[in-house]
């Protein structure tokens, strides 16, 4: 990257003393900042201005995924996700993602606490590996009760968030006394086709509470 960086910016600087004053002026405004931003500056803070400066330049989704690549931040990521959902360069983006979800889990690993946890479920709403987290909670004993409710929430928030098939399934299995049974049942009902998937495992869960403590508001 580093290379082609310093050949662009020979190619540019070439640019710069054998063009024309003329064809510079003539370059639109939009196509003359790319070149500065892109080749010069190739930073954060220079692709930020750009897409400030240029909202709909044919450039503005590289922008985008240039001021993410380069600043590695999360909320970069998640800003090309949703300007351009079906983007260019949406495979590189879920590699970065990845990466940083991982490097999440590595920390709850590490020390798994309620707030990370619970921040792992808010940054990573698509994410698949919640029974990971659990795994992590299950490994300590001094606060196993506390980490596991915290991890019964992420499993809420991150159905909550975007329900599916998988994230149901999971917290059925893992969570089988299905404290937040209620919780999870009420977020996959606004997503019609995904309640179509599940409808009779939830029914059964449901059943099987009834029948331990059968109360009239369970039934």
């Amino acid at each position: 990257r580093s290379g082609n960086r310093m050949r662009g910016v020979a190619f540019f600087m070439a640019f710069l003393v054998f063009g024309s004053t003329a064809t510079w002026a003539l370059t639109p405004a939009e196509t003359r900042d790319w070149w500065v931003a892109s080749i010069i500056e190739d930073d954060a803070t220079a692709y930020a201005s750009y897409i400030k400066e240029h909202p709909t330049s044919p450039y503005v989704e590289k922008a985008h995924f240039y001021r993410a690549e380069r600043s590695g931040r999360l909320a970069d990521l998640r800003d090309y996700q949703e300007k351009f959902p079906s983007g260019k360069f949406e495979d590189k983006v879920n590699l970065r993602l990845y990466a940083l979800e991982t490097k999440s889990l590595d920390s709850i690993r590490q020390n798994p606490r309620p707030a990370n946890i619970q921040q792992f479920a808010k940054n990573f709403p698509e994410t698949q590996r919640l029974p990971e987290v659990k795994q992590a909670a299950e490994t300590r004993i001094e606060n196993r009760k506390e980490l596991l409710a915290a991890v019964e929430d992420a499993y809420v928030t991150a159905v909550r968030r975007k329900p599916t098939k998988q994230k149901v399934d999971d917290y059925l299995h893992d969570f089988p006394q299905t404290a937040r049974l209620q919780d999870v049942t009420e977020a996959v009902a606004a997503k019609p086709e995904v309640m179509n998937q599940v409808q009779i495992e939830l029914e059964e869960a449901h059943l099987k509470k009834m029948e331990k403590d059968p109360t009239a508001s369970q039934a």
